[in-house]
């Protein structure tokens, strides 16, 4: 991780704001103070459906994906190249999987059930690819790619049966996604399911679809130099996304075709009210220009808050928010502790948010 000035040159503003406000987002909707207390926007749909903090990780890879564009633009200067596109990029790719692995193992480390995916993996994976598709293909290219994976995603989940389970399903331990996750991965999945990992084999396909798709957007931008055409083209994502679900459902754990291209489209679409003039530092792109190292940092303080005790047996985050819960009850009586589940998270988020803008008004970005 280095810190790095700005340097001069225009910066499409909208996509670190998006970006921004995916990596905000995460760390709201994975920092309540208690996830038994919290608002049905701030959580994830159980299996099927899609609610407000589904979008969060799909707008930060659609994200990720348009940034590729800009950075494989700036190789094009000779002035601006720093190093060969993929060979950074699989640097990059390895240091960021290396982080995910090392904050999967903190604090307590046993490589038996050690998970071995996770968001930074899986953005490592991602954006490894999406360089490659990059430096391959013009938009119409890589939006093709993006619906060729989502068809031969779907194809996979609908028609090849399970072995040991027969025909094919979409159920959280029998699907077909789920039986190569234990096959890959073994023991090395995600705690809280033991049998699939949401960031997982076979979902990996469409997550990289989606990446594909905030590709082909900035590409698309940069050739037309309008927020029409983008525009269009989320309109056209979120629809046939829609459509899909005629097929298969919105499903994040299994990032389904209809997930990935539906949120693809919000996300493009997204960029046309993020992309108004304004001067001055921006929360939303102080935080998308420090948007892993945001993510890297709150989560070593979220693994430190939750696993170490604190004063009694309970840990440092639950006492907190029991403490903030009393308080504010004593206040008000019938105070809602998902309110209370609310401003932990906010206050957990301001250093975070704070470090950001300092960072920004001083030109300074800690970049991996």
């Amino acid at each position: 991780m280095s810190s790095v000035a700005a340097g001069a040159g225009s910066r499409w503003t909208a996509l670190d704001r998006l970006r921004g406000l995916a990596v905000l987002g995460m760390l709201l909707v994975n920092n309540p103070g208690s996830w038994a207390h919290s608002y049905p926007a701030l959580q994830h749909a159980r299996w099927n459906g899609l609610l407000g903090a589904d979008l969060v990780f799909p707008f930060f890879l659609f994200a990720a994906g348009a940034s590729i564009a800009c950075m494989l633009r700036k190789q094009e200067d000779p002035a601006k190249q720093r190093s060969h596109p993929v060979r950074r990029a699989l640097l990059r790719s390895l240091l960021l999987f290396g982080i995910g692995l090392l904050l999967n193992a903190i604090p307590d480390f046993e490589f038996g059930t050690l998970r071995f995916m996770g968001v930074l993996q899986r953005i490592a994976i991602v954006t490894l690819l999406t360089t490659f598709a990059g430096q391959s293909f013009m938009w119409r290219g890589n939006l093709l790619l993006a619906l060729a994976l989502c068809l031969l995603h779907s194809l996979l989940l609908s028609f090849v049966p399970v072995p040991g389970y027969g025909p094919p399903n979409l159920s959280p331990e029998h699907s077909l996604s789920a039986w190569l996750d234990r096959q890959i991965l073994g023991t090395h999945l995600w705690l809280w399911s033991k049998s699939y990992d949401p960031e997982g084999v076979l979902s990996s396909i469409t997550a990289l679809a989606t990446a594909l798709c905030g590709l082909a957007t900035a590409q698309l931008y940069r050739v037309r130099q309008s927020l029409v055409d983008p525009g269009l083209l989320g309109i056209g994502l979120t629809a046939t996304g829609l459509l899909w679900t005629c097929w298969l459902p919105l499903n994040k754990s299994l990032w389904t075709a209809s997930f990935a291209l539906c949120t693809a489209g919000c996300a493009a679409l997204l960029l046309l009210p993020l992309t108004a003039n304004g001067s001055g530092v921006s929360l939303l792109s102080a935080a998308g220009r420090n948007a892993l190292s945001l993510f890297l940092l709150s989560s070593l303080a979220e693994r430190l808050l939750s696993r170490f005790p604190g004063p009694g047996a309970a840990s440092l985050q639950a006492q907190s928010y029991k403490a903030l819960q009393a308080m504010l009850s004593a206040l008000d009586g019938r105070w809602d502790p998902r309110l209370s589940s609310l401003i932990w998270a906010i206050c957990f988020i301001l250093p975070f948010a704070l470090g950001a803008i300092f960072l920004q008004r001083r030109g300074l970005y800690l970049r991996l």
